[in-house]
């Protein structure tokens, strides 16, 4: 068993209603299986053609995701993806 610790910011957090969710599987996953097995994370990050939505971050251990180039990365067990809405905001 291998587990990813999926961190969640501002409304993303709270269109699901907690600040990290714990997942875990047996082996060969990749990021997109976490939110076709998370729809409430699919929902908010993507659009209707699969693409990660233009305000949306996604990192895995701290490099930026983005749906053409790494979104069927195999995850490793301790991993840590962190999801993260547009921030604005200023005077």
């Amino acid at each position: 068993m291998a587990n990813v610790k999926i961190r969640l910011f501002a409304s993303i957090r709270e269109h699901v209603g907690k600040d990290f969710i714990h997942y875990t599987f047996n082996e060969n996953k990749t990021i997109s299986d976490i939110f076709n097995d998370i729809p409430k994370l699919k929902d908010i990050c993507f659009n209707s053609n699969g693409k990660i939505l233009n305000n949306v971050n996604i990192f895995l251990n701290g490099e930026k995701i983005d749906s053409y180039s790494n979104i069927n990365i195999k995850l490793n067990d301790e991993d840590e993806l962190t999801i993260i809405p547009p921030v604005a905001g200023g005077i």
